[in-house]
């Protein structure tokens, strides 16, 4: 039998081993990806130092993990949903209608507006009236639009939630006119001493600055 001299040299015959660094890089690649997507490993770390950094990424691990699948899943479980208008700017740009009661603020707003101006524009496609049956049932029926006051808005909201079980209204994020409200007793009642440290606690809570 013959045998070149360097037969014995080829890498066919013999894998080279591979050193301590590679095998460590591989070991823990391979770790923390495997508790990444949660799946099981076979490798036991020994020492404190090295059972502290395992335990920490196993945290770390267990937060991104939950934090991708919860947007995730709210990214697929949140509607796509096309508002006709969210502010009183893009109200002017449309042709909605605006039901707006007569004698309100808002009304007379509207009414004192320039013409060229946002409100003046609204103005123009504003529909007055006294019956709040027949404005509340145009802007049920989604033929037009309507203002009021944030809390009731909400409760409209909520009520016809409550009544057909889906959300046909929808607030816009634009806060329109901020109004105030004013308390009335009588000189030298005694309320109003229970009522001053009310009103401080809102102004400092900042509620205030909401409609």
């Amino acid at each position: 039998i013959w045998f070149s001299s360097d037969y014995q040299t080829q890498s066919f015959w013999s894998r080279k081993p591979m050193n301590k660094i590679a095998i460590a890089t591989e070991t823990s690649s391979s770790f923390i990806y495997k508790i990444l997507v949660g799946q099981g490993v076979d490798w036991n770390p020994r020492g404190f130092s090295l059972a502290s950094i395992v335990t920490l990424w196993f945290i770390a691990a267990f937060i991104f993990s939950n934090m991708y699948k919860s947007n995730l899943m709210a990214t697929f479980a949140a509607p796509n949903i096309q508002l006709p208008f969210d502010t009183f700017d893009e109200l002017a740009d449309t042709d909605i209608p605006l039901m707006v009661g007569e004698g309100v603020k808002i009304h007379q707003v509207l009414m004192a507006a320039k013409p060229d101006s946002t409100l003046g524009r609204i103005w123009t496609q504003s529909i007055t009236t006294t019956r709040t049956n027949y404005l509340l049932q145009q802007i049920q029926s989604g033929r037009a639009a309507g203002t009021g006051l944030g809390s009731t808005v909400d409760f409209l909201i909520h009520h016809e939630f409550s009544q057909k079980a889906t959300c046909t209204l929808y607030k816009a994020s634009e806060c329109i006119l901020k109004t105030g409200l004013s308390f009335v007793f009588q000189k030298g009642s005694k309320l109003k001493e229970k009522i001053d440290p009310v009103i401080v606690n809102l102004k400092e809570f900042e509620f205030w600055t909401k409609c």
